[in-house]
């Protein structure tokens, strides 16, 4: 967090990581959360954690980039003695503004809030990376943290990779928005020896 910041954005799509959790796997993400915003420079205390923070944490990191420059904007108009008076060549329109107010603001155009090192090593599948990385690059900020927050259950759920899909077909399906069917894992009982029927006499011996 830079220096005298003391609000940060949650976004209200961050349920979508949160709400197939349970408690115990919410309350020590949030906890990271809660460490990693004060400075504390906290470990992730397992791998789904740190899987899930992951996107979370690209987007603080760009929020914080923004606010930052924001800041040193200020700080130079303010060296110039703030917005400059109203002229007959340039009326309403600051000297330290450039571009269209009705364009977006493209600073973090070129930014990619999600590394594709990332999704790599996290969906584990190596195929076809080329391809990957290119479809990975042309995915929306919003789709490569949705993209982030289902692979951990989908990767837990496909434990044997020859039947986890391809990731390039993953990434231009948009495979994330799908249901996860998770298939509970066989318990071993143990043996019971059978046991004789009520209605045989337990006193008869068979004649030899």
């Amino acid at each position: 967090m830079a220096e005298g910041k003391n609000k940060i954005i949650v976004y209200r799509d961050w349920i979508t990581t949160f709400d197939p959790l349970t408690d115990d796997e919410a309350g020590r993400l949030i906890k990271h959360f809660f460490r990693y915003v004060n400075d504390q420079q906290p470990e992730a205390p397992d791998r789904l954690t740190s899987l899930l923070f992951e996107p979370i944490k690209q987007t603080l990191k760009r929020d914080l980039r923004r606010y930052e420059k924001i800041c040193l904007r200020n700080q130079q108009n303010g060296t110039l003695g703030g917005r400059p008076k109203e002229t007959h060549n340039n009326p309403k329109k600051p000297s330290g503004v450039k571009r269209n107010p009705n364009k977006p603001d493209n600073d973090n155009d070129s930014d990619i809030n999600i590394s594709f090192e990332f999704f790599w090593n996290a969906y584990d599948k190596k195929e076809d990376r080329v391809k990957c990385e290119r479809k990975w690059n042309g995915l929306t900020d919003a789709d490569r943290e949705a993209c982030m927050a289902a692979v951990p259950a989908y990767v837990q759920s496909t434990p044997d990779k020859k039947f986890r899909k391809n990731p390039a077909t993953y990434l231009n399906n948009k495979s994330w928005t799908n249901e996860i069917i998770s298939y509970p894992t066989p318990v071993a009982r143990p043996y019971v020896p059978p046991q004789t029927p009520s209605y045989i006499n337990k006193n008869y011996v068979q004649p030899v």
